[in-house]
């Protein structure tokens, strides 16, 4: 799988004020199956497993005497449930090795922790979206030597259809792509699309034995592990001052959030010009 991410543009007010919306309604579900998985661990000692976490939001209301799960398309419920459910699996899975190798670790593992945000994800999987490609008649000039009525001419596009009434347009690059998740984004201001897509096995190019070529390893600690065939000797490349860069980051963003919940904000200029 392959991502494309860019900026979400030529959205009308009411198309902004949904994704809005949308996106608040998933923090809202984040948070609220969040505090029930915690008062059943509390009262029971047991973990809901995804399924159970599944039916039991499916009847659980917010303080409106509304269900957040069916604010959302089910599919796009579920996919922050799954979301809640991995952060869940990883602390548990953090907190058992914990006990036998303490020292691989800052502090004892955590469990994950509210959204302070208003807004949250939004995870499109296949069967919460469908792509429609579509002609647009607009102003214009003669093109390729053909004029249309009246100046006019037309252009083709793509654009996923999120819900009715809501469509966010598809890069040009990605036209001949098999997207399968459409992730969107809450920026300060404005929206961000990861298009995942699958690769095309046409697309590979075959490795001859006399091709030079370079195998690499992402990872945090090693950034890169990077291994050729025979071209340049192993190497690897440090990722910890890039951890240590970005450690720096978050805790200077927590600071100014917290100067900023003490006089009663939420966001500023400043934060977004520090992003």
């Amino acid at each position: 799988m392959l991502a494309f991410q860019t900026k979400i543009k030529g959205l009308k007010k009411p198309q902004f004020e949904r994704l809005k919306e949308l996106t608040h309604h998933a923090k809202n579900l984040y948070n609220q199956t969040l505090w029930t998985l915690r008062q059943a661990f509390e009262a029971t000692g047991r973990y809901f497993s995804y399924p159970q976490m599944d039916k039991v939001m499916k009847q659980v209301t917010n303080l409106e005497g509304e269900i957040n799960y069916k604010l959302l398309k089910a599919k796009v419920a579920q996919q922050t449930l799954r979301r809640l459910d991995k952060n869940f699996k990883s602390f548990f899975s953090c907190h058992q090795d914990f006990q036998t190798n303490p020292s691989k670790y800052k502090g004892k593992p955590k469990p994950p922790k509210y959204k302070p945000e208003k807004h949250d994800n939004l995870i499109f999987d296949y069967q919460a979206f469908r792509i429609k490609g579509r002609f647009i008649i607009e102003k214009g000039i003669e093109i390729n030597g053909k004029t249309f009525p009246t100046g006019e001419f037309i252009r083709y596009e793509q654009v996923v259809m999120l819900e009715k009434g809501l469509e966010i347009q598809v890069p040009k690059q990605l036209w001949d792509k098999q997207i399968k998740i459409v992730p969107i984004i809450p920026k300060h201001k404005s929206f961000h699309a990861v298009f995942v897509y699958e690769e095309n096995p046409a697309d590979f190019v075959q490795v001859t034995k006399t091709d030079q070529v370079m195998s690499i390893d992402l990872g945090l600690n090693n950034l890169a592990t990077c291994v050729t065939n025979g071209v340049v000797e192993p190497f690897i490349i440090d990722g910890r001052r890039l951890k240590s860069v970005n450690a720096y980051y978050n805790k200077r963003k927590a600071k100014m959030q917290s100067k900023l919940s003490m006089r009663g904000k939420k966001w500023e200029q400043s934060v977004a010009r520090f992003n």
